[in-house]
């Protein structure tokens, strides 16, 4: 399910922009490009395996509180991000606006 929510954000940003300005500096040399791509899907991997790991496993419990409270937590980070995605294309569809929002701002400087 967060696959199609990124990905479908992701499209939808890249079909009305005509492309992803992120990768404008990578693209120049097709090896970079590649290198980009390739840890992204290490990263995956890495990150997936003890989940699929742990899903193979056979698990008879029953279905605990806990887990109630921990699906009932990712819906609710699923539902903020969708909001998010949502708010931020309609404020990047408006060109009056043309400086970041306030949290990629903040969040930049405290990077710096």
């Amino acid at each position: 399910m967060w696959l199609t929510r990124l990905g479908t954000f992701l499209y939808v940003r890249i079909s009305k922009d005509g492309k992803d300005e992120r990768f404008d500096g990578i693209k120049k040399s097709w090896l970079t490009f590649l290198g980009a791509w390739t840890i992204q899907a290490l990263w995956v991997l890495l990150i997936q395996t003890p989940v699929l790991l742990i899903n193979d496993a056979d698990d008879a419990a029953p279905t605990s509180a806990f887990d109630l409270v921990a699906a009932a937590a990712w819906a609710m980070g699923f539902a903020i991000e969708f909001v998010a995605d949502v708010q931020k294309f309609s404020f990047r569809a408006d060109p009056v606006r043309s400086r970041p929002p306030c949290h990629e701002t903040c969040y930049l400087r405290g990077v710096a």
